[in-house]
């Protein structure tokens, strides 16, 4: 309004305007039309990023199509309509910006640059895009994007976490003392300042995920991203040579000798370097930074379709667009309106058609992105032409990857589902950051990059604005986070293989061999997971995840079928020198002398020398077992092998001496007895059903036999 009364605006739109204003608050306002649930606390779609009593719906499996409201799917079709109308590919940014680069030498004797930034910026002066696709992108910013949950700046963070460091440290002289933050404390510094974090509607995060696909698969930004690229690369290598001014570069396209330069004449020459980002994908950048980094340390972790995940596939897809490969299908012809579906006729024959658009015909064709959807275990397809890509993004290349570090010790890697899940999860994110990436960005970091390299990180740390992190953080900062996460793969694999029986063993193998290539091992997997993640944070090549153990022979595991188990004895090594564990006693317990060696640092314990205490055979029931039968097959254990002799009958002394015991002493008593019995039998392994379905199908061919 004229007089900036806040409460009493003035917008004058057009009917079309004001139907787009419409169309995007929509799901904000209808969210139960599209599986969400709304409480009956008022919408807010203002930037007040209050709190709107949504719940995350789990009615919306990621990737299907069977249990999507039919509402989900109409929206999501008008709106990739819309995207692809407004927003269409193939306009021409490459005059939108230009950036001089001043100082004849590019860098001074600190490795520091001057940069005067010329033209403009997003929207202004950009021809390309009129009124009405600009409204639309700042509809879809200020609703779905910066108006649903506020993240906190980079001051606003930096001093919540020093009076909190400060109030830890009861430090009463300021904040000189405090340690400043890193990139491994990237999910600290994104917590809500003011309100909880209220996910988004799930629409809503399906549509943010359509427009950074559409935005990413551009065939304008693949070639300004080409074009730059080249141009960082040629800078480079004549850094190399000793080639630091523009006035001693050999002839380039991209320098413009034309332009005037200043007065004083002291060498500085002007450059032309586009800016590789289109304008939409510039002017979302900052906000699709904030919405991912918000939601994967804010969102819930082992909820299904939760923001969480969705954000995690958004993120995934803005870091690789070269996962978009272009395509040719058969134009329609003139009698079908542009923009309409085929008939069916049409459509039963588009394989066909595509098919005959590669061999030279009279029929028109065009150019498509097409998405490849890469496997957890594939490589990654990056290469040097998206290096300028990675210097435009290169805080959503970091900060997100930081907080995904610390979140995934969440992940469940415990049972066998889950931790094939988890696994792949991980795989899927950490297959992004192969060498030559990692290479780029550490050259970035370390302040090693080319003039032209810096000319792009500083527009986009100008883009990113009052959110920019701190320009010395390095991924060797997250070294703890990804030490901890492999120590929690690699112990419960470890913990998995020592529970599984010969059944099991044979069965994972039977898979591997049916399998093929299409699966790799998840030994070979893991192994292949420590390497990337070693090399990411820069771990020392000595570095051992968890310390080797001893291999379990065939006979142990065919004991263990028929519940012998001996997991519990303690290794006879205890002695040893070499030994990184503390010495303990026979019966597993850490003697003076083992705490001792904690206490001076020379040993220190490790999670898989933790063992059970107690009897095997009446440990708890097993996921694998049937309660029922558990308890039926202990106690037929318990009276033959009392009937028998096997087993000495307890006296009363020690019987009375038990109830004043406590549970931890019980299961010491129980396993010094177990170790004392030379032989028992031990039903126990027909409470497994695989057991019983073995012995049924053994005994069914010897009566076939004989």
């Amino acid at each position: 309004s004229s007089n900036k009364n806040l409460n009493d605006p003035h917008i004058e739109l057009t009917m079309l305007e004001y139907y787009l204003l419409l169309f995007v608050r929509f799901p904000l306002a209808h969210p139960a039309l599209f599986g969400d649930t709304v409480s009956s606390s008022t919408i807010n779609a203002g930037r007040s990023g209050n709190g709107v009593g949504r719940k995350e719906s789990n009615s919306l499996p990621y990737s299907s199509t069977l249990t999507t409201p039919y509402g989900h799917q109409v929206y999501s079709h008008i709106f990739s309509t819309y995207l692809s109308y407004y927003l269409p590919h193939g306009l021409d940014y490459t005059n939108v910006y230009e950036s001089i680069i001043a100082n004849s030498g590019f860098t001074d004797d600190n490795g520091s640059f001057q940069l005067t930034e010329v033209g403009i910026t997003c929207f202004e002066n950009c021809s390309s895009l009129d009124r009405t696709s600009e409204l639309l992108l700042r509809l879809i910013i200020e609703l779905w994007l910066d108006g649903y949950n506020v993240a906190p700046t980079t001051t606003e963070a930096l001093d919540r976490y020093r009076r909190i460091r400060g109030g830890v440290m009861n430090s009463t002289d300021g904040n000189d003392k405090i340690t400043p933050p890193t990139l491994k404390d990237s999910m600290e510094m994104a917590q809500p300042l003011k309100c909880p974090f209220e996910p988004a509607p799930s629409q809503i995060q399906w549509m943010i995920h359509d427009l950074v696909r559409h935005l990413v698969s551009d065939r304008s930004m693949r070639n300004m991203v080409q074009s730059a690229s080249a141009a960082c690369q040629r800078q480079f290598n004549n850094e190399q040579n000793g080639i630091n001014k523009y006035n001693d570069a050999p002839d380039d396209d991209n320098i413009d000798k034309n332009m005037d330069t200043p007065e004083n004449n002291d060498g500085i020459a002007k450059i032309r370097i586009p800016w590789c980002l289109t304008t939409p994908m510039t002017a979302v950048q900052p906000y699709i930074y904030n919405y991912i980094r918000l939601a994967l340390a804010c969102g819930p972790i082992h909820v299904a379709n939760s923001i969480f995940h969705r954000a995690l596939q958004t993120w995934l897809v803005y870091l690789e667009p070269w996962n978009y490969v272009m395509k040719k299908r058969i134009l329609p012809s003139s009698n079908v309106m542009r923009g309409s579906a085929p008939p069916p006729t049409n459509r039963a024959g588009e394989f066909w058609r595509n098919a005959a658009a590669t061999v030279a015909s009279s029929q028109r064709y065009e150019l498509y992105p097409s998405y490849v959807a890469p496997r957890p275990h594939s490589k990654s397809a990056y290469t040097l032409q998206w290096e300028a890509y990675v210097a435009s993004n290169l805080h959503l290349y970091t900060v997100p990857l930081s907080i995904f570090l610390k979140r995934a010790r969440e992940f469940d890697f415990s049972s066998n589902n889950d931790h094939t899940r988890s696994l792949a999860l991980v795989q899927r994110v950490l297959r992004i950051y192969n060498k030559p990436l990692v290479d780029v960005i550490n050259k970035i970091v370390n302040k090693k990059a080319d003039a032209v390299t810096q000319t792009l990180i500083a527009r986009h740390e100008e883009n990113l604005g009052v959110y920019t992190p701190p320009n010395d953080w390095k991924l060797s900062s997250c070294q703890g986070d990804a030490i901890i996460l492999l120590e929690e793969i690699f112990m419960q694999h470890r913990k998995r293989l020592s529970e599984m029986d010969i059944i099991d063993r044979w069965g994972e193998k039977i898979d591997i061999l049916f399998s093929g290539n299409a699966v790799m091992n998840e030994e070979a997997a893991m192994n292949k997971l420590a390497a990337q993640i070693q090399y990411l944070v820069d771990l020392p090549l000595d570095y051992k995840i968890l310390p080797e153990e001893t291999r379990k022979t065939s006979w142990f595991r065919v004991l263990r079928v028929f519940g012998r188990d001996d997991a519990n004895d303690q290794p006879k090594s205890f002695d040893n020198s070499w030994s990184t564990t503390p010495e303990r006693g026979p019966d597993g317990k850490i003697t003076d002398r083992g705490r001792k060696q904690i206490a001076v640092g020379l040993r220190k314990c490790n999670p898989l020398d933790v063992h059970y205490i107690g009897d095997p055979m009446l440990s708890r029931v097993k996921s694998y077992e049937i309660g029922a039968l558990v308890d039926l097959t202990v106690g037929l254990s318990n009276y033959l092998n009392t009937k028998l002799g096997l087993v000495p009958e307890a006296d009363s002394a020690v019987s009375e001496e038990g109830d004043d015991m406590d549970v931890r002493q019980k299961l010491f008593l129980e396993m010094q007895r177990y170790k004392n019995t030379i032989f028992r039998i031990n039903l126990r392994f027909l409470a497994d059903p695989r057991n019983v379905i073995l012995l049924s199908i053994i005994f069914w061919f010897v009566r076939r036999v004989y």
